[in-house]
């Protein structure tokens, strides 16, 4: 999410035709408030925040995206994945999203986060259509 609105991000240019591809195919992007945090902690420098609070309005606001609560049975789960894997450098928040991925049968992701392919899913960003 962070490379839709960092300009300066390798795959920022990639970020933006996917995400403009897909809203107009009407496909729904899913994420949970654990990635949202995330953009908000990387968009949390003076310089960038208004960057960041406008991603995080069109996150929370558009309906092409769906955006999944964190309960404590998703909180729990995503542990148990995060604690089964200590062989990865995988963090909660990736761990969160792939227990939700596979819950929901979704295997694409709109990322170029390697952790992704270790689980078994596409990232978008890097695997091309």
């Amino acid at each position: 999410m962070i490379a839709l609105e960092n300009r300066a991000d390798p795959y920022h240019v990639r970020a933006k035709e996917l995400d403009e591809r897909l809203l107009k195919e009407g496909a729904v992007l899913f994420c949970h408030w654990g990635v949202l945090i995330e953009i908000a902690d990387g968009f949390a420098r003076i310089a960038r925040r208004a960057r960041g609070l406008d991603l995080l309005a069109r996150i929370t606001s558009e309906d092409g995206y769906d955006l999944i609560s964190i309960t404590q049975s998703l909180l729990q789960a995503g542990l148990d994945l995060y604690r089964s894997r200590a062989d990865k450098e995988w963090g909660l928040t990736d761990c969160i999203s792939f227990v939700l991925m596979k819950k929901a049968g979704v295997d694409e992701a709109l990322t170029a986060d390697l952790h992704f392919r270790q689980a078994g899913f596409k990232a978008m960003l890097l695997d091309g259509d």
